[in-house]
């Protein structure tokens, strides 16, 4: 009984500390980027990742979002997950579309040698703009 114990134990500490790796290294290090699209996408998903871990105290997820600010670094293409994925309100599957649309084109600009810069998304459909003058 007690051997089963000690395993669990090991196998709580081993997974605890591969989940946090990540997250100490996007911690402890600064990381420069090649172009200003990049440098955006470190500097949210490092936002996410520190909220995940100091607020919401979910590792796994301050885990996913440290791999990708750090591979952003790097200049890696980060792809959007597909949205299939995710349990959304029907209400709200519209406008989610038309950005994840617009994120990925967007991507595969970048994929192709295109420079890209942070942008504001377009307005989602059925959303009217206003300006004031």
């Amino acid at each position: 009984m007690k051997i089963k114990k000690l395993i669990v134990l090991v196998l709580i500490l081993v997974f605890s500390v591969a989940c946090s790796s990540s997250y100490k290294e996007l911690s402890n290090n600064s990381f420069s980027t090649s172009d200003e699209f990049s440098k955006h996408l470190l500097n949210e998903y490092k936002n996410k990742a520190d909220f995940e871990a100091k607020e919401m105290h979910d590792w796994n997820s301050a885990k996913l979002y440290s791999i990708k600010a750090i591979k952003s670094s790097e200049g890696k293409i980060i792809k959007p997950e597909k949205i299939t994925k995710w349990k959304i309100n029907k209400e709200k599957v519209i406008e989610i579309l038309s950005d994840w649309k617009f994120f990925s084109t967007q991507i595969k600009g970048k994929s192709k040698g295109n420079e890209l810069k942070p942008q504001i998304f377009p307005p989602a459909a059925g959303q009217r703009v206003t300006t004031t003058v």
